[in-house]
């Protein structure tokens, strides 16, 4: 859910609007609802070295 659909849900529910933006992320956070977007993992990474191979 994001917070823009919080708000208006509210809105709509219960006619209620937050002045501040945290109040919507204090609900999501005790709603055990995350709005944090996941991050993509670098899956570049540095150049390993290889070791000589033994003959």
């Amino acid at each position: 859910m994001s917070l823009q659909e919080l708000r208006e849900y509210i809105e709509d529910k219960y006619d209620v609007r937050f002045k501040s933006s945290q109040s919507y992320y204090t609900l999501l956070d005790e709603a055990k609802i995350s709005w944090k977007k996941t991050q993509k993992k670098n899956r570049v990474s540095a150049p390993q070295t290889q070791l000589p191979s033994r003959l």
